[in-house]
């Protein structure tokens, strides 16, 4: 059966490979992006995370959202401010997915929410399982807000 699948973070490195994937098993792909863009065979949706704003059409009809939206952790130095916007873009998003969700009685059945390895922290050699505690630090606690931001909802 094809989904209708909302996708954030289409333009980064998993989203990129992902949609033409989903395109090939047969499901409709649309996307919330900062700017417009163009992907073929994708309808895109605009949002803006901070001013929490977004185009609340961009739910009709979608079955499930894959959530990877999230500033670039590698794309510039870590100052306080730029840890804030790591954590921020990560957090702001789930909840205005959620909000914009609930406020439309979308029919939304699936939610899935990216995370990183990062949850775990510098472990050195610990063999590291689904169960086993975050790590410390700030990718690890930047990790831990993320998913308790997307099981909110």
């Amino acid at each position: 059966m094809a989904l209708k699948i909302l996708i954030t973070g289409a333009t980064g490195l998993i989203g990129k490979k992902l949609i033409p994937h989903l395109q090939a098993l047969g499901h409709e792909v649309a996307i919330l992006s900062r700017k417009m863009t163009t992907i073929p065979g994708v309808k895109v949706f605009l949002w803006d995370v901070y001013q929490q704003q977004i185009d609340a059409k961009c739910l009709v009809g979608i079955d499930t959202v894959i959530h990877l939206a999230g500033e670039g952790i590698a794309d510039k130095k870590w100052t306080n401010e730029r840890k804030q916007q790591i954590i921020d873009s990560r957090i702001l998003s789930a909840k205005l997915l959620y909000n914009t969700i609930k406020e439309t009685n979308s029919p939304v059945k699936t939610f899935v929410s990216a995370s990183a390895v990062g949850f775990y922290g510098d472990r050195g050699e610990e063999i590291l399982t689904e169960q086993s505690d975050s790590g410390t630090g700030f990718l690890a606690d930047c990790c831990v807000k993320w998913e308790e931001a997307a099981n909110e909802g």
